[in-house]
């Protein structure tokens, strides 16, 4: 069901757009792009020539603080929501209300309003509770990260932790210094050779979703 948003520009074309607008510390609010999301609501963008990192807010343009955010939903109707959390295929406003969208590839940069995978419908919500922290260990010793989360209904939940380099993920398997990669916890037995190495948890289940975790970083002192 994808992965987190990277390297693109949503305002683009009329309708079934997701628009993207920012203040980057003191700088003047504007219109711009997500670089990458680190989180349902925290995302890095760039407006103009300032990048930084923002969190999803629900005010109007004109009105947004030092590193708020809003992305706006817009349907082929011209209707607009903004939206809360932004998932691999839905988008949750603040009225908690939801739609599908895609990335539509013949464009390039535009996000189109879609009957998600083919007319897949949710019938689970997976919700992250507590979300994994960045971690900072001295070279040769262990390292983990955990991440809390649940479901309504209630369901079994799948782990798949994951290396992050840009856009591309690559699945951890339980060999050499990892495990725990198919669970709420991903234990590194020596994180020499690991430093700045990025992770998420991917989060799956029948009948949900996929939830990607907030990227996480390891940092390894030397000794």
């Amino acid at each position: 069901m994808g992965r987190p948003l990277n390297k693109r520009n949503f305002k683009s074309g009329a309708g079934n757009q997701l628009a993207v607008r920012a203040k980057i510390g003191s700088n003047a609010e504007g219109d711009g792009f997500i670089v990458k999301q680190t989180g349902s609501d925290r995302y890095i963008v760039t407006v103009g020539a300032n990048t930084g990192t923002v969190y999803l807010v629900d005010k109007s343009n004109g009105s947004l603080a030092a590193n708020e955010a809003t992305i706006t939903f817009q349907d082929a109707e011209l209707n607009t929501k903004r939206v809360k959390k932004l998932l691999s295929h839905r988008a949750i406003f603040f009225d908690d209300t939801s739609a599908g969208w895609s990335f539509d590839p013949a464009t390039g940069a535009l996000w189109e309003a879609a009957d998600v995978e083919d007319g897949f419908a949710p019938t689970v919500v997976i919700t992250i509770d507590t979300q994994p922290s960045d971690s900072s260990v001295n070279e040769g010793e262990g390292a983990s990260f955990s991440v809390s989360a649940s479901s309504e209904p209630s369901t079994t939940l799948s782990y798949e932790w994951n290396t992050v380099d840009g856009e591309d993920l690559t699945p951890i398997s339980n060999t050499g210094v990892y495990t725990g990669a198919d669970t709420d916890t991903l234990t590194i037995s020596d994180a020499t050779g690991l430093d700045s190495t990025d992770f998420i948890v991917v989060i799956s289940a029948t009948g949900a979703e996929t939830v990607y975790s907030d990227v996480v970083t390891l940092t390894v002192v030397p000794t």
